[in-house]
């Protein structure tokens, strides 16, 4: 399960029934599904190249006290866009002005380069919650193999 139980943990955690979170639109939609299922109010973030929209985040923020905030910064899928460090800076602001945590999802990690912008590493995990998972890595070796053979 990886980051999708992390992302369960930290929603059971952190948050009520009741609570905005917005998450990167495109996204995931079984993460947003999950989300509505424990009663959360899902504000979608367009994301770009650089980053989240950060106007439409900082509206969201002013009009409904976002609890939480989930982003792939790194190789989002399935746009394959990473976080620039400009837009991480202001989203790092963002966080601390409004008071919100980011779950960060580093899934593709094994991926990116070194040097790929992470909101963990700028924030010292102050308002950040740093998730991976391996099963991106392990599934595509589950699904490659040779044919059973018929006898």
């Amino acid at each position: 399960m990886g980051a999708t139980h992390a992302l369960d943990v930290v929603s059971r955690s952190l948050l009520r029934a009741g609570d905005h979170v917005m998450v990167e639109e495109p996204g995931w939609a079984i993460e947003f599904a999950r989300l509505e299922a424990l009663g959360m109010r899902i504000l979608p973030v367009p994301r770009s190249e650089s980053g989240p929209d950060l106007e439409a985040m900082e509206g969201f923020c002013q009009d409904h006290a976002s609890k939480l905030f989930v982003s792939v910064s790194v190789l989002h899928n399935p746009t394959g866009f990473c976080l620039t460090p400009g837009s991480a800076h202001r989203l790092l602001e963002l966080a601390n002005q409004h008071q919100f945590h980011i779950l960060e999802d580093d899934t593709y990690s094994h991926l990116a380069p070194e040097s790929a912008t992470r909101l963990c590493s700028l924030d010292g995990l102050q308002r950040t919650i740093y998730v991976r998972g391996f099963s991106k890595i392990l599934a595509p070796n589950w699904r490659v193999g040779p044919a059973p053979s018929a006898r």
